[in-house]
């Protein structure tokens, strides 16, 4: 039995049935995942169209999960973490309890016509097709590797470095570099200003301003 391998969740979810529209790194319609990685003949679920506008579950993105997802509970189980496949999207949310929610739904996608203003969005301006995250599992950690190029050892969502509670994280962001270089800097934020539990930016809480004040800044440095 040769099980093709849904290879790229998110970008699939949204555009995996565009690849024609938008000349991108789609899906044919027979990727497969198993429902136990160490014995295919439980069977398996294909990918298909239908993805509901609001799911029934959240599906797992914590590190333990997202391995299991990316390599498959026998190989996770056997330390062999030598063939990032995305195997276990389906066996992991099995394991979670999701199998009537339809495994929360981690091999069903949108077509074109289901999403029209973000397929369109994606028509006219430019669009990743191949986007590795700095750390397989949740946002917060990769937040940090965005400003600072390390999330200091944290593989989870949490406000305080190490578990400690009060203690945030200290390393250097591009915000210090600017700052050593003799160069302003400012950090806006549209709702919540996530980028406090940095120290380099929580203790420079005058460079930290809403989303609002961006746009009259953009517009008095383009006069110069």
């Amino acid at each position: 039995m040769h099980i093709y391998i849904k290879k790229k969740n998110s970008f699939d979810h949204f555009f995996g049935m565009s690849s024609e529209l938008l000349g991108t790194n789609g899906v044919s319609g027979n990727e497969q995942n198993l429902l136990n990685t160490s014995d295919p003949s439980e069977g398996s679920v294909t990918v298909s169209a239908g993805a509901p506008y609001l799911n029934d579950c959240d599906p797992d993105h914590g590190l333990t999960g997202t391995t299991s997802k990316i390599f498959g509970a026998d190989a996770v189980s056997r330390g062999d973490l030598n063939d990032p496949g995305m195997y276990g999207f389906v066996e992991w949310e099995k394991h979670k309890g999701h199998a009537d929610a339809n495994y929360c739904d981690v091999m069903r996608v949108f077509t074109p016509d289901e999403i029209p203003v973000i397929t369109g969005l994606a028509r006219e301006f430019a669009i990743m097709d191949r986007f590795f995250a700095a750390v397989p599992g949740p946002t917060w950690p990769n937040r940090m590797f965005t400003i600072s190029a390390t999330s200091a050892g944290s593989t989870g969502t949490g406000p305080w470095y190490e578990n400690q509670v009060g203690q945030l994280f200290p390393q250097r962001t591009f915000f210090d570099q600017c700052a050593e270089g003799g160069l302003e800097w400012r950090n806006y934020y549209n709702d919540t200003p996530w980028e406090l539990i940095m120290a380099g930016v929580a203790h420079n809480p005058d460079n930290v301003r809403p989303m609002t004040e961006f746009w009259d800044d953009a517009r008095c440095a383009s006069i110069f």
